[in-house]
């Protein structure tokens, strides 16, 4: 894959932070970098886009860690490869 997307959407009043992991071997895991604190509304709905250009990695995984709060995530992604 070379280029990914994520939308984000929640619902409720969740408060924790969203990271992209990235793995090749789908068993070792590392973060990419991007994430979303709070998500981002202090414990309120809301939604996000995180946008992945240059990905050489075959996967990938959005994990949240909880702080307070509870809500619903819904995660939509894409990816594709642009070459031969």
């Amino acid at each position: 894959m070379d280029v990914a997307a994520l939308e984000l959407q929640w619902t409720g009043n969740p408060i924790g932070t969203l990271s992209v992991d990235a793995s090749i071997n789908g068993t070792v895991w590392y973060p990419t970098g991007n994430a979303v604190t709070n998500p981002t509304g202090a414990g309120a709905s809301d939604n996000s886009l995180i946008n992945l250009a240059g990905v050489g990695f075959r996967y990938l995984s959005l994990s949240y860690t909880n702080s307070s709060g509870s809500g619903t995530l819904t995660t939509t992604a894409v990816a594709k490869g642009l070459g031969a």
